[in-house]
């Protein structure tokens, strides 16, 4: 049977890649995927696009099913539809052999191809949002809450002649951008996590969603950046305790600035102050204790006039604890990326 290969072009903002033209990973372990992540090239910027904003792409090489792969041959013939069945046509190319192929949306296929389709798309779009995961956290890239609009889904039988994928279109209005150096060490760093099927922390992305909502509602920011911090914590207990993540999910804990102070000094055999981390009754803690308990007032009375530069401050402060956790997890290159703030 026919192999056919896919592939999955998404647009990353506020993402810039500053050193290299193109990196690579390759999840080998699954499917044999491989992602690409790269700057726009000459031509792409003198067409408009921004340097601020890369590009990510993921392939993969599949045996279609019979029936699917019949499709494919119909596509490529332009047989899907009739000419009476022309109203329904949302995407039209030159195909192969110089044919005009004229389709319908995804909707419009048979549902075995749809749900080919979707499956491919699944893939690819995973590996894609793993990789600009890991790569947002590694670099503490701190962008849009959602940085991702596609650019489409295409196919080829012979990795140079592309042809758009049929696809059910709706619109996104994307918005702004961070340099990210990839180095010899971070891409390997980056490579290990994404073999190791470790993904970006629920954390990091909370607090990426009170950073971007820090001015336009700095409430809600500061509660979900309070939020993001409680559950870093909670996932740090787990981490050095066995058998724990389900008691830190389900039951009350004690208020985190405790759990910080109190109870993790307990749990690792390091000083925490040099990863960190506020020492009971210092500073750093009377600062935590006044922005939970400003959390905690903006939970149970609702008014508290606070401006979005205050709230900066304050998020600015939990992400030094909350990157604190992180190294204390083993994520030792949290010290190189402070060393470069």
């Amino acid at each position: 049977m026919e192999k056919l290969t896919f592939k999955l072009e998404y647009t990353i903002r506020e993402l810039r890649i500053a050193n290299v033209d193109k990196v690579e990973f390759i999840d080998d372990q699954t499917d044999m995927i491989r992602v690409e992540i790269r700057a726009p090239s000459k031509e792409e910027k003198e067409k408009g696009h921004k340097e601020e904003n890369a590009f990510c792409t993921a392939y993969i090489s599949v045996v279609p099913p019979s029936d699917v792969l019949g499709l494919f041959n119909d596509i490529d013939e332009n047989k899907i539809l009739t000419d009476d069945q022309k109203r329904f046509v949302t995407l039209e190319y030159n195909g192969p052999r110089g044919v005009r192929v004229y389709l319908p949306s995804l909707s419009g296929f048979p549902k075995s191809f749809q749900d080919f389709h979707n499956s491919i798309h699944s893939k690819l779009s995973e590996r894609i949002k793993h990789i600009i995961g890991l790569v947002r956290w590694r670099f503490d890239v701190r962008g849009p809450h959602d940085p991702i609009s596609t650019r489409g889904i295409s196919w080829s039988r012979n990795n140079a002649d592309w042809y758009p994928m049929p696809a059910n279109y709706s619109i996104r209005i994307m918005d702004q951008a961070e340099r990210v150096v990839l180095g010899a060490e971070s891409i390997s760093e980056i490579q290990a996590m994404f073999l190791g099927k470790e993904m970006e922390p629920t954390y990091h992305e909370l607090f990426r969603e009170a950073w971007n909502s820090r001015f336009s509602n700095p409430r809600s920011s500061l509660v979900i950046g309070v939020t993001s911090l409680e559950v870093a914590t909670k996932q740090t207990v787990a981490h050095f305790v066995n058998k724990t993540t389900w008691l830190m999910e389900n039951i009350p804990s004690p208020p985190i600035d405790k759990l910080i102070v109190e109870y993790l000094p307990t749990l690792h055999e390091y000083g925490l102050v040099e990863h960190g981390l506020p020492k009971k009754n210092d500073d750093r803690h009377k600062d935590l204790k006044k922005i939970v308990g400003l959390r905690n007032k903006i939970a149970h009375i609702g008014v508290i006039p606070l401006s979005g530069d205050k709230v900066e401050g304050y998020l600015v402060f939990l992400k030094g604890i909350i990157d604190s956790l992180d190294l204390l997890t083993g994520h030792a290159w949290v010290s190189s990326r402070r060393e470069m703030a």
